[in-house]
């Protein structure tokens, strides 16, 4: 297993397999695309899925990781049709 080290000296990334992962979660690069798929895919699932910001962002970051990822879960289950007629 090949390890990097992070700006403190401390090997937070690994690279196994053609895999990057930070403290042992995948690395999403910048796909906006693909981002936008785990988002939803978590989000709209029928197990838990519809549960709010907090929770779909807690299922997303114990598999995936990338900067501005709660940003990304707010802004989508904010325009949620199903979460806003179920809040209505």
């Amino acid at each position: 297993m090949g390890k990097l080290m992070g700006a403190t000296g401390e090997p937070n990334y690994t690279y196994t397999k053609g895999v990057l992962r930070y403290n042992g979660r995948i690395v999403v690069g910048h796909d906006g695309n693909l981002r936008t798929q785990l988002v939803k895919s978590i989000h709209d699932s029928y197990v838990g899925g519809h549960a709010g910001i907090l929770n779909t962002y807690k299922r997303l970051k114990t598999s995936f990781y990338w900067f501005g990822i709660m940003t990304m879960v707010k802004k989508a289950v904010e325009e949620c049709n199903v979460c806003r007629q179920a809040k209505a």
